[in-house]
């Protein structure tokens, strides 16, 4: 069996701010946010499968 899992102090308040961060923003604002996502990540791409 794997070992119960410990919370973790630091993530519960990352999770936190980004929950009242995301709280305080406008439909509009979340919005534009999800939109530049793509830019956000222009670096990363999916790994190719060998044929």
């Amino acid at each position: 069996m794997f070992p119960a899992m410990r919370k973790s102090h630091c993530a519960q308040q990352s999770f936190a701010a980004e929950l009242n961060r995301l709280h305080a923003m406008s439909i509009e604002q979340r919005v534009l946010e999800a939109l530049g996502m793509r830019r956000r990540f222009t670096g990363i791409f999916p790994a190719q499968k060998d044929r």
